[in-house]
């Protein structure tokens, strides 16, 4: 779990940086960085990382990746509520 701490504490600011520049929100940009941690932690990546490129660009590709598939999902949510008939207000609000 230090690797897992050490990655928070050095890259934390500019992943959250990445994470905004892309959702253009803050609450869905901390969101998108703990399901990266998560995932980090989960699946014991770094333990795994092999160096081929620099922790960095890597981390930047996993916030990029997170952030790509929150709009996916966003998009997704909100075609299931315009399905079931809610105002686009209502859609703006809940997604």
């Amino acid at each position: 779990m230090s690797d897992l701490t050490n990655v928070f504490d050095s890259y934390h600011a500019r992943l959250l940086l990445l994470a905004l520049s892309i959702l253009k929100n803050r609450q869905d940009a901390e969101d998108c960085l703990q399901e990266v941690y998560l995932k980090l932690h989960r699946t014991r990546a770094l333990s795994r990382f092999e160096g081929r490129s620099a922790i960095e660009t890597y981390l930047h590709r996993c916030v990029i990746n997170e952030a790509n598939d929150h709009i996916s999902k966003k998009i997704r949510r909100a075609r299931i509520l315009r399905r079931c008939g809610l105002s686009e207000s209502a859609i703006a609000h809940a997604v």
